[in-house]
């Protein structure tokens, strides 16, 4: 037991360093919402300042030095903040991850090439003297370590709970457009924020070095445990993050006294980690959680088979006419362009920010080697095996994004990533130890594609394997499973309503694309005749995304971008012979990165796309122009405008109008001590509109949310066609007829009018997720989605990105998008706000017509009295969660109970009867 206690107390240098470095983590994210992947790169370098001035003593005296040190690492983050992470603001959370990665780069290559790679020797400098505590010796440097920690950990609770700069920088990272329209400035916080999250990774590298030596990337590993101590804290509790970080410290410590392996000692603090992040996460975002915010734009999916053809042939045969030295560099970036669209699927796709592609593509390349080498797979089956063995583990690593989403998912997935490379292709049982395991030659059908022997044939099959990949990935985001992938991407909380599982889609965005960083390490496996791993780092998925991001993650020429920019591709073949440039690469892709980030968040594709789209397309024209006889009628399959409208506003059978489809009985719905609803009894009958009016905080949306499962009440029954649907979750009630619209309409921004229609009509077929890569079916508007946009009004706007549109056309766009689920009944939470006088005269006929024709119940939740009194049959009154009166709209509107609370006591009769 002395022994344990003995390696707890010196965990606590290591843990201390963790601590202040999470803490300046949270200190950022807090403040401006950034996660600073660059924070031990900016302690490196105050660190560094340090070391220049204090040298073991022989420079400067210690109270000098030290300021020193902290104040360079502030002004570098003050500097990073303001030239780079201020810029970028307004971008997503991932992209803004990113430049903080290109930071890195900078910071990292240009203390590499002045200091060289060697670690150098500093000496404890923190006093010598040491205490008795509990019969254990505790050196004097330990004391200070925690003494100095602590003090950090109450400066900063107290600067975010007790000051004007903490509440400010609240309202920026939570509600930024609200903080703008207050005239909130986010340079001060900002800048303060940078400053201390700057100045405390300093203190951290300084304090840490006498144990670790100082060289330029030594310091960057910080940030590893850093992020982990944040995210158990949920990058908020100051307190929580120190304790965290002095908890895996004294865990690495005890771990390695206790003689447990290095993988295990470094991947259990991040198992822990993990299951406490997912069992206090949600499967669906509660209301508000599922903030907007912008996102990477998207490519079409389209693919051009004429064009994709010729360029196939043309890459083929240049690389069977490449000198054999360029063959290489033609696989590296076959591979990792294989890489870089594992990426588009799960990240551009799916937006699931997923850091642990390279430690599936090593798991693969392990199952590999070993099914041929041990097991005499042939070639392509060893392949597949690798491929299978890659998709099952990434459905575990992508099981924490059913609950976690944001930066909690970035970090769960490095934890789950260093847990497979530590576990698993750190174990020397499974790897061969040093000696790595020794691969068969591949071949196919006795057709040698030995890389030694014959390079080029290698690097064509890689190419073909990134062209089957493409054209894969390409047919995922036209297909089925691809609008699911980009609905979870823009708005979980609108995707589960149309009867998306959010689940189901997530694990499929992860399967697929583990599937196709599978195939990239199985083919590196088999790339050399001694297979090793120690290349399938999480540093390598972090450049990846990186690149990924560059090149234009929505689509797949990004991913390709990432083959050609990796290291070893292509692109630094062609500079191989600028040798004397190799020192200052790093460097130079840094600056590459942020550049190109600041021009173009969205990528170098979303630029290029466009363009080369116009060329192929003017020239594709001109050529059916030339082949098309004079009298081409191919006219669209038609029924007339009418008849398309009618179409959409019919159901496929009708349901007598006095049967009651929904029934809500004795509904309370509580919010800890709060009672939003308390034993609430409606019906709604086909056919009928009723209209549910109250005062703000009355409890209607929370009535919606209650009955198309967003919320689980605490007592009563509902019921939908007489079934009993309150266990059910709110994917399941949308499938089986409750769609809803919401009150900030949770459209999907990202996409244009017809693909959110098309989105809601879409089947739900589990096998999309794999016949999607092979046939993706119709990706255009069918006949229905455009019956259904005319009906609306919209048939003009099927190509518009929602974001785009105005106000009162994305309302409609909402209701058009709940109507293509085919309901029983249709929940309206507050349609007409924002709409004009003109639009809510056209919605109330429009609700009208959608309960008449298509004979479902209407719910509708509304504050425009004419509309109510247009648009209903019956009205229930709410106030404070209680049913206040009920029945007609002119009586309701008319009655004392609801004027008093809703309307206002001099609202006279006459100004709420109802207009037919």
């Amino acid at each position: 037991m002395s022994n344990v206690w003995l390696f707890a107390i010196l965990g606590l240098r290591a843990g201390g360093a963790y601590g202040l470095t999470a803490l300046g983590v949270v200190a950022i994210y807090r403040g401006t919402g950034v996660l600073n992947f660059a924070q031990g790169a900016i302690g490196m370098v105050g660190t560094f300042a340090f070391w220049e001035v204090y040298r073991n003593g022989a420079g400067l005296p210690l109270y000098v030095a030290l300021p020193l040190g902290i104040c360079t690492g502030s002004a570098v983050a003050v500097v990073a903040y303001a030239t780079v992470l201020r810029p970028l603001r307004h971008a997503s959370e991932v992209v803004r991850l990113i430049a903080t990665l290109g930071i890195l780069l900078i910071l990292q290559g240009a203390a590499t090439v002045h200091y060289g790679v060697e670690a150098k020797i500093v000496d404890p400098f923190l006093g010598t003297r040491t205490f008795d505590v509990l019969g254990t010796v505790v050196s004097q440097e330990v004391i200070v370590i925690l003494a100095v920690a602590i003090a950090s950990a109450v400066a900063l609770t107290l600067l975010f709970q007790r000051t004007r700069l903490g509440i400010t920088a609240t309202a920026l990272r939570e509600r930024p457009l609200a903080a703008s329209v207050l005239g909130i400035s986010p340079d001060p916080t900002g800048i303060t924020c940078w400053a201390i999250g700057g100045g405390l990774a300093a203190l951290a590298g300084i304090i840490l070095v006498p144990l670790t030596g100082l060289s330029p990337t030594g310091l960057t590993q910080l940030i590893i445990p850093a992020f982990a101590a944040g995210l158990l804290a949920g990058f908020r509790s100051m307190w929580i993050t120190l304790v965290a970080g002095l908890g895996m410290g004294i865990a690495e410590s005890i771990l390695v006294s206790q003689q447990f392996s290095t993988g295990l000692t470094a991947s259990l603090p991040f198992v822990v980690i993990i299951l406490a992040l997912v069992l206090r996460g949600r499967t669906i975002p509660g209301r508000g959680e599922d903030e907007q915010q912008r996102l990477p734009r998207l490519g079409t999916g389209s693919v051009n088979v004429v064009r994709a053809v010729v360029v196939a042939v043309l890459v083929v045969g240049i690389t069977l006419s490449l000198p054999a030295s360029w063959d290489d560099a033609v696989t590296t970036s076959a591979i990792f362009g294989l890489i870089g669209l594992s990426l588009v699927v799960v990240t551009g796709y799916a937006g699931q920010v997923n850091l642990a592609p390279m430690a599936l593509a090593g798991a693969a390349s392990l199952f590999a080697v070993r099914a041929a080498a041990y097991w005499h797979f042939p070639f392509l089956a060893s392949v597949a095996f690798g491929v299978v063995a890659a998709v099952l583990i990434g459905i575990v690593v992508g099981a924490p994004a059913v609950r976690v989403r944001g930066v909690n998912l970035a970090i769960a997935t490095i934890g789950l990533a260093l847990v497979l490379e530590n576990a698993v292709l750190g174990s020397p049982g499974l790897t061969g130890g040093v000696t790595g395991i020794e691969v068969p030659t591949p071949s196919i059908g006795g057709y040698q594609l030995d890389p030694g022997a014959y390079p080029a044939r290698y690097a064509v099959f890689c190419v073909l394997c990134l062209a089957l990949a493409a054209v894969a990935v390409a047919n995922v985001r036209r297909g089925r499973s691809g609008r699911r992938y980009v609905a979870v991407r823009a708005n979980e909380r609108g995707a589960a309503a149309l009867g998306v599982s959010v689940a189901e889609a997530k694990l499929g965005a992860f399967a697929i694309s583990a599937g196709i960083a599978g195939l990239a390490g199985a083919l590196v496996g088999f790339r050399s005749r001694i297979a090793v791993f120690e290349q399938f780092d999480v540093y390598r998925s972090i450049t990846a995304l990186g690149f990924a991001i560059v090149g234009g993650i929505g689509f797949v020429s990004g991913g390709v971008a990432v083959g050609l920019l990796a290291t070893g591709g292509l692109l630094a073949r062609i500079f191989l012979d600028l040798s004397a440039i190799d020192p200052y690469l790093p460097i130079l892709s840094g600056v590459f990165v942020i550049h190109t980030l600041l021009q173009s968040p969205d990528g170098i594709s979303a630029k290029v796309a466009p363009v080369a789209s116009r060329f192929w397309s003017a020239a594709a024209k001109r050529l059916i122009a030339l082949r098309r006889p004079p009298h081409d009628d191919r006219a669209p399959r038609a029924a007339s405008r009418g008849h398309r409208e009618r179409a959409a506003l019919a159901r496929d059978h009708v349901v007598p109008s006095d049967a009651p489809l929904l029934t809500v009985t004795g509904l309370t719905v509580r919010y800890g001590g709060t009672t939003a609803l308390e034993k609430v009894n409606l019906e709604v009958s086909s056919g009928k509109v009723l209209g549910i009016i109250g005062p703000n905080g009355a409890g209607k949306t929370t009535l919606i949310d209650a009955i198309s499962g967003f919320v689980r009440p605490v007592e009563g029954a509902i019921t939908l066609h007489g079934r009993d649907v309150l266990g059910m979750g709110p994917v399941s009630r949308a499938r089986r007829g409750i769609a809803r619209t919401f009150q900030n309409l949770e459209l999907f921004e990202d996409l244009p009018v017809a693909e959110n229609v098309l989105a809601a009509l879409d089947s739900r077929d589990r096998l999309a997720y794999l016949s999607d890569l092979v046939r993706p079916g119709h990706s255009l508007p069918s006949d229905d989605v455009t019956a259904i946009l005319e009906s609306l009004g919209l048939g003009d706007d099927a190509a518009t990105l929602v974001a785009d549109l105005p106000q009162g056309r994305r309302r409609m766009v909402a209701i058009a998008r709940a109507v293509a689920t085919r309901p029983v009944v249709l929940c309206l939470d507050e349609p007409a706000a924002g709409l004009s006088a003109v639009e809510r005269e056209k919605l109330s006929d429009v609700i009208r017509e959608l309960a008449a024709q298509r004979q479902i119940g209407i719910l509708l939740i509304e504050h425009n009295v004419e509309v109510v009194a247009n648009a209903c049959d019956w009205v229930i009154a709410l106030d404070f969660g209680r049913v206040v009166a009920s029945g007609t709209p002119h009586d309701v509107l008319a009655a004392d109970a609801v004027r008093q609370s809703y309307l206002g006591i001099d609202v006279a009769v006459r100004d709420v009867q109802r207009v037919r």
